[in-house]
């Protein structure tokens, strides 16, 4: 997973992989077996995981330690409060848990290489989020975007090669025969088609693209992309998004891979939930500031 803003001209050939390339394995036991994932732990964890304290905002509550070393700290973990644009690192988290989860769909379909070859790449650009989707054996190269319908300027184009080029890549390092042409002494060898703009709903807010990306990679049918029609998906509120956020913060902390499990669910039952008077969970009262000055 990259961050683009500065992405080279040509491809850099030293690197070999456009997303999180960990061939799928069989989840070990959760750590957490004494604690049923109910939805009041769920709540606490997250709780836990977008505490403000300074003195704990770079404490790390994900780590993973196979094939890599990554972490992340409580500091980027605030980035899914609402209204904030998610921080790249949670999103290479949740790539890493959905990656290794004993789920058929991550195993056969989506990650695994091999013995299939659909790929999704999540790519940041001038802080917007899109991805990539590409399917092997049938030659198709997919853009997922909540935002662009097509091509907007140079600059996307020329990060749609470039794209293009790392994908290329990471299936020669998985024993894949190259898809680029073959160049020439006036011509760079390049992937031998263009990718296809799906059609679908657009984000209702200027923050969420990141969001979009993670339950894309959740949710998406690549089977069901279409350039010539609307990809058969209910549109997103902010607050479903919202929603999406809380369930990914709990699915990375209580996943199995994170080493520092047994620390969040204790972290977690140590939180207390405070509840919201009568009038702020109404959606049909207006509320003043003596009404905030309530809560704890």
């Amino acid at each position: 997973m990259y961050d683009l803003d500065d992405f080279p001209e040509e491809p850099d050939t030293s690197v070999t992989s456009a997303v999180p390339a960990t061939t799928a394995v069989q989840a070990g036991p959760s750590s957490s077996a004494g604690h049923p994932h109910n939805r009041d732990l769920k709540e606490r964890c997250g709780m836990w995981a977008l505490s403000d304290r300074k003195d704990i905002k770079y404490d790390s509550i994900f780590m993973i330690h196979r094939d890599i070393h990554f972490e992340v700290v409580r500091k980027q973990f605030r980035s899914m409060r609402p209204g904030k644009e998610v921080d790249a690192a949670v999103i290479t988290a949740y790539s890493l848990v959905l990656n290794n989860q004993p789920i058929q769909r991550f195993q056969s379909d989506v990650y695994r290489l091999p013995p299939s070859a659909l790929i999704f790449a999540p790519i940041i650009y001038s802080g917007h989020w899109w991805m990539y989707v590409l399917d092997k054996e049938k030659k198709t190269f997919f853009v997922v975007d909540s935002k662009c319908k097509d091509a907007p300027s140079g600059d996307r184009t020329r990060i749609n090669k470039f794209a293009g080029n790392m994908i290329d890549q990471l299936l020669v390092y998985a024993g894949y025969h190259s898809l680029l042409t073959k160049g020439t002494r006036s011509k760079p060898p390049q992937i031998s088609w263009f990718p296809r703009y799906q059609q679908i709903h657009e984000q209702p807010n200027a923050y969420d693209c990141g969001t979009f990306v993670m339950k894309w990679m959740e949710v998406l049918d690549p089977t069901k992309l279409d350039a010539h029609s609307r990809y058969p998906i209910e549109d997103w509120s902010t607050e479903d998004l919202q929603r999406f956020r809380n369930d990914i913060i709990w699915k990375i902390i209580l996943s199995p891979q994170n080493l520092h499990i047994q620390k969040a669910i204790q972290g977690a039952i140590e939180t207390t939930i405070h509840k919201p008077s009568a009038a702020l969970r109404s959606p049909h009262v207006q509320v003043n500031t003596d009404e905030l000055k309530k809560l704890p």
